[in-house]
């Protein structure tokens, strides 16, 4: 037995070796190796204290030596390499951490035997935070995507779980998973629902967050499909549609619901053109058309327009003639003439009317020749007064005269100078410095006073005479 290469002995030991060179080993007995046993693996968790434990290590003359070395992971220092239970502290690690530790032991006789654990170190797990994402909205009808991928937990989260809080309900594609989806409900008024997301990480930690999300009630889009018109046949019509919607246009549609049928030049956009038909000579025909929007959630509206096609007639319009331009004076006698308005075929019609100036009153407005007495006037007016002559076709014709009144001032009587004259003597009256805007039409000299004298320029009410002698008579 190699005694003096044995490692050092305790009391015990030595006093049982020392018995066995004395006296011999027990009859029967054999020195068996030792069984080394180094525990059964751990899992720990970060910075815990963790203890190795040799105890069930066995030999028939029992264990003499321990002896702990570390084979894998990061270092860590031991209480006692030689103990049977050392201790240490379980290092910081950002993930799970291996650690390897061999144990030799030896018994009296110098016979030894090895065994390993392991020491399967975690990071410290932190509960999960949830987080059911920020809160949003969407249109009724649209497709809504919850969202919790932004929730964490230091090891993974290992479930989620959605559930619908308030609102009208709906159905989520699958509640068990971070984005689920959800058609967004019909709703009268904009509408909140709101849900909570529950996580849950690998040792059954959870969290919870909520989310709201406002559904919109869609309005039906605004259409106009543009003024009603007016065109002649065989032009280019535009039709000019606008719309407008909350969510966006998705398709727009023309349609002609009324009249002779057309081409359009597009159906689907939102302005279209057609040429006007042909119509019968001056006649006219009423076409319709309707424009329907549907937004992207499938509501949708509708507008009219009308387009009235005019037919344009060979037979040429009349030509209107209202007479020459008139200068008058106010209370004249003012005729129109209207006879030199002409058509090929034949004026059907006369229609005088005022158009400005001061209002007369005309013996006829369906006169070719209709008349009024010129108003009085302060000061020079213009009057004009419109003809329209019409055709055996109904075309029309217009023109206009201008009738200018002018203001007629009363004449200014002038006597002459006073004068004194000898009984018997021949005197003269003088009127001719007497004046008038339009001349003087007539004179008449009467005495006012004194003995009667004879007129010799005419009668005793003489007209036209500016120059009168006299003779005075004795008185």
């Amino acid at each position: 037995m190699p005694l003096l290469d044995s490692p050092a002995l305790n009391s015990g030991e030595f006093d049982l070796l020392l018995g066995w060179l004395l006296n011999g080993a027990p009859s029967g007995i054999g020195d068996s190796p030792p069984m080394a046993h180094a525990g059964v693996d751990q899992h720990v968790n970060e910075s815990a204290v963790v203890v190795l434990d040799a105890s069930a290590s066995a030999d028939d003359f029992g264990i003499s030596r321990y002896a702990w070395v570390q084979v894998l992971g990061v270092p860590v220092v031991l209480s006692d390499a030689a103990g049977i239970q050392p201790q240490f502290n379980a290092p910081s690690v950002s993930a799970t951490e291996i650690l390897q530790f061999e144990l030799t032991v030896s018994d009296v006789s110098g016979q030894v035997s090895s065994d390993t654990v392991q020491i399967i170190v975690n990071t410290l797990d932190l509960a999960p935070v949830a987080n059911a994402g920020s809160n949003f909205t969407v249109d009724e009808g649209a497709t809504a995507a919850l969202d919790g991928s932004q929730s964490t937990d230091d090891l993974g989260i290992q479930a989620y779980g959605w559930e619908q809080l308030s609102g009208p309900t709906v159905s989520v594609s699958n509640a068990t998973i971070s984005q689920p989806t959800f058609p967004a409900p019909s709703v009268t008024g904009d509408t909140v629902l709101q849900f909570q997301l529950t996580v849950t990480d690998g040792v059954g930690q959870s969290s919870l967050d909520t989310v709201q999300v406002t559904v919109n009630d869609d309005a039906a889009p605004l259409v106009n499909a543009g003024a009603n018109q007016s065109v002649t046949e065989g032009t280019n019509v535009m039709l000019v549609g606008t719309a407008s919607d909350d969510v966006g246009i998705q398709t727009y549609a023309w349609v002609q619901t009324g009249g002779s049928g057309v081409t359009l030049s597009s159906n689907n956009s939102v302005s279209t053109s057609f040429t006007a038909p042909d119509i019968l000579d001056t006649s006219s025909e009423l076409l319709a058309f309707q424009l329907t929007v549907t937004d992207t959630l499938g509501q949708s509206a509708s507008a009219s327009q009308q387009v009235t096609v005019n037919g344009v007639s060979t037979d040429p319009a009349p030509v209107a003639n209202a007479g020459p331009d008139q200068i008058v004076f106010e209370r004249d006698s003012v005729t129109l003439n209207g006879a030199a308005s002409t058509d090929n075929s034949s004026i059907s019609a006369h229609a005088w009317a005022w158009v400005s100036g001061p209002t007369v009153s005309l013996s006829s407005s369906s006169a070719v020749a209709p008349s009024f007495v010129a108003p009085s006037v302060a000061s020079t007016e213009l009057l004009v007064l419109k003809l329209t002559v019409t055709d055996d076709n109904s075309q029309t014709n217009t023109d206009t005269v201008q009738i200018t009144i002018n203001n007629d001032q009363a004449p200014i009587a002038v006597a002459g100078n006073n004068q004194l004259v000898n009984e018997g003597d021949s005197g003269s009256l003088d009127g001719s410095s007497s004046s008038d805007d339009l001349g003087i039409a007539s004179y008449a000299w009467v005495q006012l006073a004194g003995s009667a004298a004879i007129l010799t320029g005419g009668t005793p009410w003489p007209r036209r005479i500016r120059h009168l002698r006299y003779s005075m008579m004795n008185s």
